[in-house]
């Protein structure tokens, strides 16, 4: 695993399902830690999915082969993907879920020294890293997508900390990792505020690392190198005042390293980094939900 960067930087241009192993499928229907939000994993308002196993890991070939996409992080509705190669942010888009995404194209309105990436508000917000410690948030904003222009500073003096952050849909809460890798989550009041504080997001006693959260929050796919080599782990709660389950390690890891998990908010699609190809490269998992 690659060294990771870490001055934090969000650039804004202005989902319950199962993880595939047997806790019962349950939701409280929340976002952003019980306030209304604009990502609920169910729409129509139906009640909690029932998400059945992850199918077998399949390359996303229209990136090209040999890319070394790390730090990946995917869009709520799954149109935009972003990723780091190399020091540089890059980005992918489509039409809808069933197309193709497009060849990748350097992120705009960013430089080089890139290393973590979230995206929020359909590809017009872009939490991410670059250079080094300590982590130092800052906004860009613009009204297109993945299209960043002006800056301004997301929290005050570095302060919190928070690394591998991975924000829900609406830019508003997001989850990332303290210095001794234990699960934490931010929430401010609008677009235009500072995170200001963190709270510990508790029941995961392995590492937690680059953190994906889906969108209702009651499930977290995350790397660790709890076994050794950096794999995949996933955890659940049944609601966002309860404590994550025991982690479990997901089948759809390698015998080399997987990382860098990216959820939509609906839970159905996994993309994430893996050599499993011999190469790191970007893969996709999916299941159904009903």
């Amino acid at each position: 695993m690659s060294a990771r960067g870490s001055v934090l930087i969000l650039l804004a241009a202005t989902a319950a399902c199962r993880i595939g192993f047997d806790a019962a499928p349950t939701t409280d229907g929340a976002s952003h830690d019980g306030a209304a939000g604009d990502g609920a994993a169910r729409p129509d308002g139906a009640g909690p999915l029932s998400c059945g196993p992850w199918q077998a890991p399949t390359l996303v070939a229209s990136l090209g082969g040999a890319l070394v996409g790390r730090s990946v992080h995917v869009s709520a509705d799954g149109l935009y993907l972003a990723w780091q190669a190399g020091g540089v942010g890059l980005f992918a888009s489509r039409a809808s879920r069933t197309d193709p995404f497009s060849a990748p194209t350097q992120i705009p309105g960013i430089g080089d020294e890139v290393w973590e990436v979230g995206l929020a508000r359909g590809g017009r917000e872009l939490m991410m890293a670059y250079g080094d410690l300590p982590a130092c948030p800052e906004l860009l904003s613009a009204t297109e997508p993945m299209q960043f222009t002006t800056s301004t500073a997301l929290t005050a003096g570095c302060t919190p900390r928070m690394t591998g952050v991975y924000p829900l849909a609406d830019g508003l809460t997001a989850y990332s990792t303290d210095d001794a890798a234990n699960l934490q989550v931010a929430v401010r009041a609008s677009s235009s505020a500072q995170f200001t504080a963190v709270t510990p997001s508790p029941g995961i006693t392995i590492p937690v690392l680059y953190p994906a959260v889906r969108e209702d929050q009651l499930e977290v796919i995350f790397e660790s190198d709890q076994a050794g080599d950096f794999d995949l782990y996933a955890s659940e709660r049944a609601s966002v005042s309860d404590p994550w389950s025991a982690p479990v390690r997901l089948p759809i890891n390698s015998t080399g390293i997987d990382e860098d998990a990216a959820l939509t908010g609906d839970g159905t699609e996994l993309y994430f980094d893996s050599e499993r190809g011999g190469g790191f490269e970007l893969y996709v998992a999916r299941r159904t939900c009903s």
